[in-house]
């Protein structure tokens, strides 16, 4: 024990001279991170739009937020422009007035159109799925196929390509059926039937999509 106290105290001083001899000042504590103000865009116009308009203004790292295009509600809250999310060119030409340090894109359309990927592209911040993974939202089949392949529980399904297509799959299933047209359906409703007729009909008033 008493070894090892010479020991130590004969390396402490020798530490401390070596300190002396270099100029050494003690080590001061790291600055406090300071987390920059961010400007932010939200891309689309409905109510998950204004929730998130409404939660980025609770942010102390939010200084400003737009929303394109917006609405009545959002405008009480954010700067509301003009845009059509139905067009990249037109979301890109937003960006670049705003110039924004970080882009949200809620709606699917612009998410299947490839907005993320984008704006990505261009190197803009943006928060979202790229246009393959928004397939899961944009394609059922490509949903229900996803799920089956990676055992995710899912409800028995067929991908039907013609009317004639379907009312050959209905005996497969037990009523009520759905039947839903692959793409997006902006969240209407399908039919649901306890036989076989309201199904086939809805699939025709789909026009034959998948």
């Amino acid at each position: 024990m008493l070894i090892f106290a010479y020991f130590l105290r004969s390396h402490l001083q020798l530490r401390n001279r070596q300190s002396q001899s270099l100029n050494l000042t003690p080590s001061r504590s790291p600055p406090n991170l300071v987390c920059s103000v961010m400007k932010v865009l939200v891309i689309g116009s409905g109510g998950r739009e204004h929730a998130l308009v409404w939660k980025l203004r609770q942010s102390p790292r939010v200084r400003e937020v737009f929303c394109a295009p917006g609405n009545g509600g959002i405008a009480a809250t954010a700067t509301c422009l003009p845009a059509d999310a139905k067009s990249l060119d037109s979301l890109v030409a937003v960006a670049n007035q705003v110039q924004p340090d970080l882009t949200i894109i809620g709606p699917e359309l612009p998410l299947t159109l490839g907005a993320v990927d984008e704006f990505t592209r261009r190197g803009w911040r943006t928060f979202g799925p790229t246009r393959a993974a928004a397939q899961l939202e944009s394609s059922k089949s490509f949903a229900k196929e996803f799920m089956q392949r990676h055992h995710i529980p899912t409800a028995h399904y067929m991908i039907c390509r013609s009317i004639d297509e379907v009312r050959a799959a209905l005996p497969h299933f037990h009523a009520p059926v759905v039947v839903k047209a692959d793409g997006l359906a902006a969240g209407k409703p399908h039919p649901v039937g306890a036989g076989v007729a309201r199904p086939a009909l809805g699939s025709h008033h789909h026009g034959g999509r998948r």
